[in-house]
């Protein structure tokens, strides 16, 4: 152990008390708050334990400093041994260097089984098979890693259902996987077992028909790498099979064309993509790299596409071509509003998505989610098409609170009684508005004059305008 990482966990309790064993919410974890410099972040440290080189002695409680300390165990044999039931992470880490360097790690507790063990290398064909022996669990992994390494006659003794992340697997790594995908592709059912957004397993209940979709973490993206940083985002990347997040010495080429990354900057689109912009998606998707479908499908306002293609987390932009969506597509706005009920653990906190909803619902007449007084109130509702005077009446009196936006889709629709009804208080908007719909009720532009002379008498500055 290096003496000044030595020096700080001797002065950490990381064994609990029996108190802490009875109550488990009360377990210490590493390292505790008290720790010298818990968030104090390190460049020279993070990359120090990235090339193997020394654990660091500070910043311990940031998830950059932890990353940093995985991705050098798994580049480095020996490295962070001491760190071995510290933290699950930790020990993941060890346990998949060890597998990778042909040796084959005691694993009892569901906590230290890794996921990824093909990458940053691929173990000898016999370690596998004695891995699968050993911890049939561990079965559908091994799986992949024949896939990465083209172990054929091992993959074939495993004895596992046709998995689809394996077969994107091998698709990716040709020569060497190619007569596993071929096999693979032969199965007239495939199935999803290995979740890579959740480094999990689920070999009870695996989903058949399953189709293979971008949702696999190949090694193309395993090898898209982002250097270390202060403020580091740990949620940024949508896969984190290896649990290091990708950190290393060097950033690659984040928004190449046809890049694994997880940005969308790039609009330089090959023509592989392009094409599945405008053409039916296959059963099976090509290898790509598929964020720029799903914000297009969510932009359309297309249901069958976009519920294929999404991934469990948002990325870039996403919810605001969702937004859009919702505003120009009935019918997404309603499967949306399902979707807020019965799924989607992260989504259905977004507000700007559930006022669009409201909105595109406004817009059609409906108000029965409006008044119900629990509803997020939009104001945008009034465009790509007003509803009738009718229904913004009827808002008004049920929602009070709605009467500015209301009178505001009442000038761009030009409801000359409603809005003499409504009585609106003086609002900038309505001004900029009104200046816009010139033409319409004369009423409308007698009342923007009495706001903007309320407004010089209360500000002392002239808004500016053409009206008066």
């Amino acid at each position: 152990m290096d003496d000044h990482f030595g020096d700080l966990l001797s002065n950490f309790d990381l064994h609990p008390s029996e108190e802490e064993t009875a109550q488990p919410s009360k377990r210490r974890i590493w390292p505790p708050r008290t720790a010298k410099h818990p968030k104090t972040y390190s460049s020279a440290d993070c990359l120090a334990a990235i090339r193997g080189q020394r654990l660091p002695n500070r910043g311990l409680d940031l998830d950059v400093t932890r990353c940093s300390i995985v991705r050098g165990i798994r580049y480095h044999d020996d490295f962070g041994e001491e760190l071995r039931g510290v933290l699950p992470m930790f020990t993941r880490a060890l346990n998949a260097r060890m597998i990778m360097s042909d040796m084959i790690p005691d694993m009892s507790d569901v906590d230290e089984f890794p996921y990824c063990i093909w990458h940053p290398d691929v173990a000898q064909e016999n370690t596998y098979r004695e891995l699968a022996q050993r911890y049939p669990q561990m079965k559908y992994l091994v799986g992949r890693a024949c896939a990465v390494g083209g172990y054929l006659d091992l993959y074939k003794e495993l004895d596992i259902l046709p998995e689809v992340h394996i077969a994107e697997e091998a698709r990716e790594n040709k020569p060497t996987g190619a007569a596993i995908f071929e096999l693979l592709m032969s199965s007239p059912c495939r199935y999803e077992v290995m979740n890579d957004y959740t480094r999990s397993i689920n070999a009870e209940n695996p989903r058949p028909l399953a189709q293979l979709n971008g949702d696999t973490a190949v090694l193309a993206f395993l090898n898209t790498k982002n250097m270390p940083e202060k403020h580091f985002n740990y949620h940024g990347p949508y896969f984190n099979i290896t649990e290091d997040m990708g950190l290393d010495e060097f950033s690659t080429e984040y928004y190449a064309p046809g890049s694994w990354s997880c940005g969308y900057e790039s609009m330089e689109l090959d023509p592989l993509r392009t094409a599945l912009l405008y053409n039916p998606l296959p059963f099976d998707l090509p290898t790509i790299q598929k964020d720029v479908l799903i914000l297009m499908a969510a932009y359309n306002g297309d249901i069958d596409r976009y519920s294929r293609l999404r991934r469990p987390r948002m990325i870039k932009k996403e919810r605001n071509c969702v937004v859009r969506g919702i505003y120009h597509n009935t019918l997404f706005a309603k499967w949306w509003s399902l979707q807020l009920e019965i799924e989607a653990p992260y989504r259905n906190a977004d507000s700007h998505i559930r006022m669009a909803i409201e909105a595109s619902f406004i817009m059609n007449n409906d108000i029965s989610r409006s008044i119900d007084g629990k509803s997020e109130l939009p104001y945008l509702i009034y465009f790509p098409t007003p509803a009738s005077s009718i229904t913004y009446e009827v808002l008004a009196a049920y929602e009070p609170r709605m009467l500015v936006q209301i009178a505001r889709a009442c000038i761009v629709a030009n409801y000359e009684s409603l809005f003499d009804k409504l009585d609106p208080p003086p609002d900038a908007c309505l001004l900029v508005e009104a200046e816009i719909c010139l033409g319409h009720h004369g009423n409308i532009i007698l009342f923007m004059n009495c706001v903007r002379i309320i407004w010089l008498i209360h500000s002392g500055t002239q808004v500016p305008g053409t009206l008066i």
